[in-house]
């Protein structure tokens, strides 16, 4: 789940907020699993400041009912099933 919302986050919001809006190169959320992390970043931002607002924002779009919609779920569900596959590392012999 926590994977699921730092998709919904970075594509549903923080992408518009940090990269478009403010110019940054990048920016998101993410989630360990194994760390039991949750984080936000941007990268090469010019608005630093503006971007921890938008962080605080995020969150608080994310809690207001109805923000999240049955799309935003379906489309997280699926980039975090396939980035659960990239991280996973193979074995010595398994890759083929």
């Amino acid at each position: 789940p926590r994977a699921c919302h730092a998709q919904v986050l970075s594509h549903g919001f923080l992408h518009k907020e940090v990269r478009e809006k403010g110019g940054a190169y990048g920016g998101g959320a993410g989630a360990s699993p194994l760390g039991g992390t949750f984080t936000f970043s941007s990268h090469r931002d010019p608005r630093q400041a503006e971007t921890l607002g938008a962080f605080d924002a995020a969150v608080a779009w994310a809690a207001a009912e109805g923000a999240i919609t049955a799309l935003h779920v379906e489309e997280a569900r699926r980039r975090s099933e396939s980035t659960l596959w990239q991280e996973q590392p193979f074995l010595a012999g398994e890759r083929k």
